[in-house]
């Protein structure tokens, strides 16, 4: 009997019928390591999660005021220099008034006396005027000149008429109004941005490498990249540049939210001519992504 037992314990059938009693036990088993491994290393070198990068010329006053008008509106494209928004002219305008009446009274008089000291001056080379009269203008002439020397009236002016071209909101750079915080009438405080364009400027995308991966990627290396939304070609890009440290990655591109990742920042610069959208997500390949073989796209 032990004989024939161990004999049909051999038979096909029943070898097979004991793989399948095993197999669940083997399936799970990779099941196991592979998320383990996907834990520990999050997938990461793969196909990493990046942004375009984003740079911002925000229009703002040096100092408080009202903002009287909004000469552009979202999706407005401007040119450096271009006037943006005005802000309130007219406590400064006034001010100015107020010095270039002191400043005309003071040459106004000086050009008076100066006036009277030379018909003194005729008077007296024909006698008819003596030392005397004169001298008193003279010091009174001197007087004056001394004064508009002096005067910090014109340096006042300048400065005023400065300050009011600075109320004039102007773009830095060539770029496209993406925001706009504020509305004719608000009172806006030194420093604050009225309004913001996106910088018209190559791509640039910035990449997070997981911590384990921290040092499988390098300045040089080829990658792909393809926009989070399933929108657009595969496009080729080159690594150009590291952080030198580790830090905790930001939400949006924390691959485990509930878990606290680490990783480096990785700045990669895409061929020129990629049509990316500045703040647009992106996934970052070191190998043609299978997906995009298996559906037959090819990289630009």
């Amino acid at each position: 009997m032990p004989k024939k037992y161990r004999a049909s314990s051999l038979h096909p059938r029943v070898f097979i019928s004991r793989l399948k009693a095993r197999v669940p036990f083997v399936v799970w088993l990779v099941v196991a390591v592979a998320a383990v491994y996907i834990y520990h290393h999050g997938g990461q070198f793969g196909g990493m999660t990046g942004t375009v990068e984003t740079t911002f010329d925000n229009a703002a006053p040096l100092e408080a005021g009202r903002l009287i008008e909004l000469l552009v509106g979202i999706g407005d494209v401007v040119e450096k220099g271009d006037a943006l928004a005005q802000m309130d002219i007219s406590l400064l305008t006034a001010e100015k008034a107020v010095f270039a009446a002191e400043a005309q009274a003071l040459v106004g008089e000086l050009a008076a006396v100066t006036a009277e000291t030379q018909r003194l001056e005729d008077l007296m080379t024909r006698h008819l005027a003596s030392e005397q009269d004169i001298l008193s203008l003279r010091i009174k002439k001197k007087s004056l000149e001394a004064q508009v020397v002096a005067s910090e009236i014109e340096k006042e002016i300048q400065l005023l008429d400065m300050r009011i071209q600075n109320c004039t909101l102007r773009a830095n750079t060539a770029g496209t109004i993406s925001r706009v915080y504020n509305s004719p009438g608000d009172i806006v405080q030194s420093g604050s941005p009225v309004l913001s364009s996106v910088i018209q400027r190559d791509p640039v995308v910035v990449g997070f490498l997981s911590e384990y991966n921290a040092r499988d990627v390098s300045v040089g290396m080829k990658a792909y990249l393809k926009p989070s939304s399933g929108v657009g070609e595969v496009i080729r890009a080159t690594v150009v540049s590291l952080t030198p440290d580790v830090f905790a990655l930001p939400g949006r591109v924390n691959p485990i939210p509930t878990k606290s990742y680490r990783g480096r920042r990785v700045i990669i610069k895409p061929e020129s001519g990629a049509a990316l959208l500045p703040g647009e997500e992106v996934q970052i390949y070191f190998r043609n992504p299978w997906s995009i073989q298996l559906s037959g796209g090819q990289a630009q």
